[in-house]
């Protein structure tokens, strides 16, 4: 964002949480019923990354204690995309955008809702994105797109700033089924 509340990419960086609904068990402490549990990717991977800090800071829970995340002064606990970078695509049949993240589940799950923290470093909030389409796939080659209503994109708050900060943004997926999942700055 700059002052006139217009989307400047110098670069991004994000934190996500997916959940899933589950009715088997997916980590030791969760039993077998139907559940809304955290579900940690395989893999996660980047449109690019500044200096180190990839997309894994977004699926290793860097910087969360319970939901809420910290506003650590370099950022290092969330991804950054390269400043300036160029439009790409994850993947064929996704959006094109200036910065994207791509999610693998190992195998398709029943999405249940998409958490985002968006950049909350403070004094530099401004780093964040505005806009992102989220779209997902079973199989990797034929993708849909989350519908936001009747937009194609979903608006991401701007972070605090402050510590202990909660999810900037959490999309209620309806169970999609999916097992890769992109989400793509979307043009303003």
């Amino acid at each position: 964002y700059n002052k006139k509340g217009k989307i400047v990419i110098t670069y991004c960086k994000l934190l996500v949480l997916l959940t899933a609904v589950s009715t088997c068990n997916l980590f030791a402490d969760v039993g077998f019923i139907t559940v809304k549990t955290s579900l940690k990717p395989v893999n996660a991977t980047a449109s690019s990354s500044w200096k180190g800090i990839n997309a894994l800071k977004t699926i290793n829970h860097s910087g969360l204690s319970a939901g809420l995340h910290d506003n650590n002064g370099n950022a290092a606990t969330m991804w950054h995309s390269i400043a300036s970078p160029k439009q790409t695509r994850a993947h064929a049949g996704t959006a094109a955008g200036p910065a994207w993240l791509k999610y693998d589940c190992g195998k398709p799950v029943h999405l249940s809702e998409i958490s985002i923290w968006n950049h909350n470093q403070a004094n530099l909030t401004d780093r964040g994105i505005k806009n992102c389409t989220v779209e997902y796939s079973v199989d990797g080659e034929n993708w849909k797109t989350l519908k936001n209503k009747s937009r194609n994109y979903f608006t991401v708050p701007r972070g605090t700033g402050s510590p202990n900060m909660p999810a900037s943004l959490t999309i209620d997926t309806a169970a999609v089924k999916a097992r890769y999942v992109v989400l793509t700055a979307a043009g303003q």
